[in-house]
């Protein structure tokens, strides 16, 4: 069953389900080493070719979940001495696209190609690297 759109729906449901990724992700780089390396530096031609599309990706990212949750589309992006905040009134972070964040091209948004601007998932990974 494909539940990449499944979204925890309390602090302790999140933690859990983070955690359990975290220890797949860490389990996997002990097995295989070489293919940290190899991740890292996939990360590096990433960061480089979305480089100043930063604000294009937030806003893209954007509407596609306002397309899903058949909403208007608004962003609010501020600035405080904390850090940024980005907030939107699409559908929020689905397991899915928490592991897209960790694993690229792996958009949970890839089997509705036509129906949302991003699909490979690397675009909101950059603005993180």
């Amino acid at each position: 069953m494909n539940n990449s759109w499944v979204v925890p729906q309390t602090t302790a449901e999140w933690f859990d389900w983070l955690k359990n990724a975290e220890n797949k992700t860490r389990n996997s780089y002990l097995a295989k080493p070489e293919n940290l390396i190899a991740e890292y530096r996939a990360e590096l031609a990433t960061t480089h070719d979305y480089k100043g599309r930063e604000i294009l990706e937030i806003l893209q990212n954007a509407a596609d979940q306002a397309r899903k949750a058949s909403v208007a589309g608004k962003v609010l992006i501020e600035l405080q001495q904390e850090g940024l905040i980005i907030g939107n009134t699409g559908e929020p972070f689905s397991t899915g696209g928490i592991l897209s964040l960790e694993t690229k091209h792996f958009s949970p948004k890839r089997h509705n190609q036509k129906q949302f601007i991003g699909n490979k998932g690397l675009g909101f990974r950059s603005i993180l690297n």
